[in-house]
């Protein structure tokens, strides 16, 4: 009885073990790797919901008629000029003091180096819809391609005037204006330009216009080839 008895204790401190181990495989599961924000520079940064975030970026000097010419997949400026506009190498052209924009579509320039219509000859096919009454993250598909125009110029400023003097007092940019970009590859580009001040304050002034004024702060997302979806919330 009492060789039994060793046995049978033995067979149930294994079994425990057995057990006990099962039990500790089972529940040791690594948690799914938490998504990070990622720096690309001192103005660049990609969010964790692949958000890319242009802030305070100094606008480069530039004449009237000149455009720096910027690349979504780049994250940044790829010219500007006529050496430049020839190119496709570039989605998005901000001119001058970079308060207006338009994308490379290839057909007539407007206006880069000379003012004059002139065909920019170049396999680019950019084309763009705005919207005045919606939120970037609302957005969460682009349109139909019926919906995509290409254009010379788009503002996604709004000037405000002194209502004293009349005179303009500084450039606001709503919240509520977004564009959608169709690239050449038929990707989608979700844009919202959000400030043209250093620091983006929230509420801008004749004050910051005058002493802030000349940083981009824009975002943007880009969607996966073969998918309309914009998703970033």
């Amino acid at each position: 009885m009492k060789l039994q008895f060793k046995y049978a204790f033995l067979m149930l401190c294994l079994t425990g073990a057995f057990f006990a181990c099962k039990d500790d495989k089972d529940t040791d599961v690594k948690p799914e790797e938490e998504k990070k924000d990622s720096i690309v520079n001192e103005y660049v940064t990609i969010k964790a919901n692949g958000v890319v975030e242009i802030k305070s970026m100094p606008v480069p000097v530039a004449s009237f008629f000149n455009y720096n010419l910027f690349s979504f997949s780049k994250m940044g400026l790829v010219g500007a000029g006529e050496d430049s506009v020839n190119t496709a190498a570039w989605d998005v052209g901000f001119q001058g003091a970079g308060l207006t924009m338009s994308p490379n579509w290839g057909g007539t320039a407007p206006g880069y180096w000379d003012g004059v219509d002139k065909f920019a000859m170049n396999p680019s096919d950019v084309s763009v819809v705005g919207y005045e009454d919606t939120t970037f993250d609302a957005i969460k598909a682009a349109p139909p391609a019926t919906a995509f125009m290409h254009t010379l110029a788009m503002s996604p400023q709004t000037p405000v005037y002194n209502t004293e003097t009349g005179e303009l007092a500084y450039f606001d940019f709503p919240k509520r204006r977004v564009f959608v970009f169709k690239l050449n590859d038929g990707r989608y580009v979700k844009f919202q330009y959000v400030s043209y001040y250093k620091g983006a304050p929230e509420t801008p002034t004749a004050e910051i216009y005058q002493k802030d004024a000349g940083y981009w702060t824009f975002k943007y997302f880009i969607s996966a080839k073969g998918s309309t979806d914009l998703t970033t919330k």
